[in-house]
């Protein structure tokens, strides 16, 4: 895995960020779900692993989302450590956040290399994972008006 140091700027600390973030595919499949009026955000059952740990989680799909993000609870409960720091960010702010490799496997789905960032319990509505496009862009995602989504990879 190739790795660049930058600095982060405006506070002269060095950071590691990896050059191409796209996890490796290990087994190809599908999981689909389904959504409703009263609940419109497309959660499934993922489990997660690192070299010392795996848990079962709930994780929400998100397309407006660039990467993986990880809720400190589940990252707590796996004793989770960051081997790099990178700036993470959504529409109000930018903060340095703590770089994971995880594994994850969602139905048939099995990907390592996954590189998740930390992200604030209450921001998820209830889901330990948030899946982004760096993993929703290596396969098809299907949303149906009947409720139904179906991811692909």
């Amino acid at each position: 895995m190739e790795w660049m140091l930058r600095t982060i700027k405006g506070t002269g600390c060095m950071n590691a960020v990896r050059a191409n973030r796209e996890p490796t595919v290990i087994s190809h499949g599908s999981i689909e779900g389904m959504y409703d009026k009263h609940n419109p955000y497309m959660m499934i059952p993922v489990e997660v692993c690192s070299a010392d740990a795996s848990q079962l989680a709930i994780a929400m799909l998100d397309t407006g989302a660039n990467a993986c993000f990880i809720s400190d609870h589940l990252r707590n409960k796996m004793n989770l450590q960051p081997f790099a720091q990178d700036q993470a960010g959504n529409a109000m702010d930018i903060v340095t956040s703590g770089v994971y490799k995880l594994w994850l496997r969602m139905g048939d789905i099995k990907l390592e290399d996954v590189i998740t960032m930390e992200f604030s319990n209450s921001e998820f509505l209830g889901a330990d994972l948030v899946i982004g496009m760096n993993v929703i862009s290596l396969g098809e995602f299907h949303v149906s008006r009947d409720g139904t989504f179906r991811l692909e990879i």
